[in-house]
């Protein structure tokens, strides 16, 4: 069976996609789940065999806990609206998903990406939409009223990946599969590249590309400031110095775990992706736009449509949203590609 669909994305679909990968696939709501039980189970123990007094010491902690969830779900939602904003390559273009017997071909602008069905992690299902993942972060967006229902049966059956149908997959192959008529090298032909480099991603890599992130994200400092602050009040009034230093250790351990639970989100991704295991990326600058070769075929993007280029000491940071970008590691560039993309207006240092 071979056929397509054309879609446009709208806002409204990329956050209820964002509500369905919290609450279908996100390993959060367990962790909460669990949290909530133990926070639970702490202030009964308190209540019965710790008197009056020791509830009501570990009483804000649990109302401190409470409204945390809450800031996480309220920063949760601006923040998919921010990233939506910030998809300049893709919010407004029309996609187009090529079905064929053993893949799927996203192709938007001069674009085209392809992903063979045992490379999908897994397929969510709602009464609107299906939701075919690459990982645990990442997926595309294809409504059931574009579909006929053999269409649907068909989406059902190939995009399962390897979590609905339990596959082991094959490697990737070294050979891409680009657009037809375009080649990594008959594109040298076509137009000579000003640079090129090549970047391979590892999961070192792609951890220090979410730590950048992590650093860089305004709403993690904000919601532990808030937190600090809560803290003092709770207790230094009562217990002076004493009271600071029980704040300091609690809020020690919230930060220790709030980097620990990014992290593990992060591995968690990049066991699920599959495409993007141990993939070499290879760039090629043109004076308009950086073509980027992998094993996912061939993203183009304009220079005027990167949200950001993020520059560290050895890596630069390509990103095409606040959440998402290709990594470029220094040791890679020559001098003139540093300077060229130093000189870019919308660098972010």
């Amino acid at each position: 069976m071979d056929f397509e669909i054309t879609t446009q994305y709208t806002l409204e679909e990329y956050k209820q996609f964002n509500r369905t990968l919290l609450s279908k696939v996100s390993k959060l709501r367990p962790v909460l789940i669990v949290g909530a039980l133990i926070i639970a189970g702490e202030d009964l123990f308190c209540l019965v065999w710790g008197g009056l007094n020791l509830f009501l010491f570990v009483l804000p902690i649990t109302l401190l806990c409470v409204a945390a969830l809450f800031l996480i779900h309220w920063l949760g939602g601006r923040s998919a609206v921010k990233i939506w904003e910030s998809k300049y390559l893709t919010k407004d273009a029309t996609l187009t998903f090529h079905f064929t017997a053993d893949r799927v071909e996203i192709i938007f602008g001069d674009s085209k990406e392809i992903y063979p069905y045992e490379n999908l992690w897994r397929l969510v299902e709602t009464d609107t939409h299906f939701y075919p993942l690459v990982s645990a972060r990442m997926g595309f967006i294809i409504r059931k009223d574009a579909c006929t229902q053999e269409q649907q049966d068909f989406i059902r059956e190939k995009c399962a990946g390897q979590r609905g149908k339990r596959k082991t997959g094959q490697p990737v192959p070294e050979k891409i599969t680009l657009p037809k008529g375009v080649t990594e090298q008959n594109t040298s032909v076509m137009e000579e590249p000003l640079f090129v480099a090549a970047t391979k991603y590892t999961l070192r890599e792609y951890l220090t590309f979410h730590l950048v992130f992590l650093t860089r994200s305004w709403s993690i400092y904000c919601m532990l400031g808030v937190i600090m602050i809560l803290l003092a009040l709770i207790y230094v009034p009562g217990e002076g110095i004493e009271g600071l230093r029980h704040a300091l250790l609690l809020f020690a351990i919230i930060f220790v775990g709030v980097i620990a639970l990014r992290l593990f989100v992060s591995i968690f991704s990049w066991m699920t992706n599959k495409q993007l295991k141990n993939c070499v990326g290879k760039y090629r600058f043109y004076p308009d736009r950086v073509d980027i070769f992998g094993s996912w075929g061939k993203t183009g993007v304009p220079y005027d449509k990167f949200y950001k280029i993020i520059e560290t000491g050895k890596h630069f940071y390509l990103m095409i949203a606040r959440n998402q970008g290709y990594i470029l590691c220094k040791s890679a560039c020559s001098s003139e590609l540093i300077e060229f993309l130093k000189g870019k207006k919308y660098i972010d240092n």
